[in-house]
């Protein structure tokens, strides 16, 4: 691609986030105004819609979103048994659950494709909720949030009862957030812009020791700058940072299908190409100390083949080396 083809592209997946968030918080809208009330249940209502139907853009050269009900869903009741007029039965389908939909799906873990129950996913909220437990943190921030529904879960996960920050680079998500939040009052929720690429962190309260994550956010900054993770490690004085990130693919060693399907897809969308490398090179410097990376191990279950992978970092740089491999 030469360099306007790339531009369009870029601003074609900027509009495209920025739309979709203004149509889910449409969604919210109406659900609210119907009555409902808790974040947690408004978020499960919008999982609900889209198993059943796909957000996109109308068309070329549309500038709307459509909701379109997904074609392979059918309509009506699900029967798989066939009865004969002898009583005799047959069950003769086992592709479709009674909801109508498929009863597999195609996803990846580690560096095989595999078949699963298409309601199969990887939480990485239970990792999260897990982790803040083994931990004395005094604060939550997820950069690249939303409508912050990671945040939301986590809290009403167990998560601890401190407070939570979402950045967002959208202003459609940002005002999502917000919406939700005024729904509740047991959470401690500040919802602010963010750019990973021109980071302001103002909006987040001085504290001590906090998390900070990422999930599927960076994956759609094309080159995340040299300077954004040592950014983070300036939060607080205690910062520990996990990446939920689709960046198995940039790990060159013991490359397979999966890798070069994975690189393929992110080329054309123009998606990250060097996280991996910023982590790398921020290590060299002495500017995080990095003890994880697992590659595409919370894969892929969501009817997309673009897995997960999970780095974690924090500011102690004096325990730089002191981290072994399953150890």
């Amino acid at each position: 691609m030469n360099e306007a083809e790339l531009a369009k592209l870029h601003k074609m997946w900027e509009s495209f986030y920025e739309k979709a968030w203004a149509f889910r918080k449409g969604f919210f809208e109406d659900e609210i105004a119907e009555g409902e009330r808790n974040p947690l249940r408004l978020i499960h209502l919008l999982d609900q819609r889209e198993r059943f139907y796909t957000t996109r853009f109308g068309g070329v050269g549309k500038e709307e979103l459509e909701l379109t009900k997904r074609k392979d869903i059918p309509e009506g009741r699900i029967s798989n048994i066939d009865f004969d007029p002898n009583g005799e039965w047959t069950v003769n389908d086992f592709s479709l659950l009674p909801t109508g939909v498929s009863a597999v799906d195609k996803g990846v873990f580690s560096s095989s494709y595999i078949t699963h129950s298409s309601y199969m996913k990887c939480d990485k909220i239970a990792v999260l909720a897990d982790l803040v437990m083994r931990h004395e943190f005094d604060a939550v921030i997820e950069l690249g949030s939303g409508y912050s529904q990671n945040l939301f879960k986590l809290h009403y996960q167990g998560g601890p009862k401190i407070p939570y920050y979402g950045g967002e680079y959208t202003e459609s998500g940002t005002e999502c957030a917000k919406m939700l939040g005024a729904l509740q009052e047991d959470m401690s929720l500040t919802n602010f812009r963010y750019d990973f690429n021109n980071p302001d962190y103002s909006a987040i309260g001085e504290h001590e020791n906090v998390l900070v994550f990422t999930c599927h956010a960076i994956e759609q900054v094309q080159n995340l700058s040299a300077e954004t993770l040592p950014s983070i490690a300036k939060i607080a004085k205690k910062v520990t940072c996990v990446h939920f990130e689709p960046f198995g693919y940039q790990l060159k060693q013991q490359v397979n299908e999966v890798d070069r399907n994975h690189q393929s897809m992110f080329a054309q969308r123009n998606w990250n190409q060097n996280l991996l490398k910023c982590l790398l090179n921020a290590q060299r410097k002495k500017e995080i100390n990095l003890s994880f990376i697992g590659k595409n191990i919370m894969g892929s279950f969501d009817r997309g083949l673009n897995p997960t992978s999970i780095a974690v970092w924090d500011n102690d740089i004096a325990a730089q080396g002191q981290f072994k491999p399953n150890a």
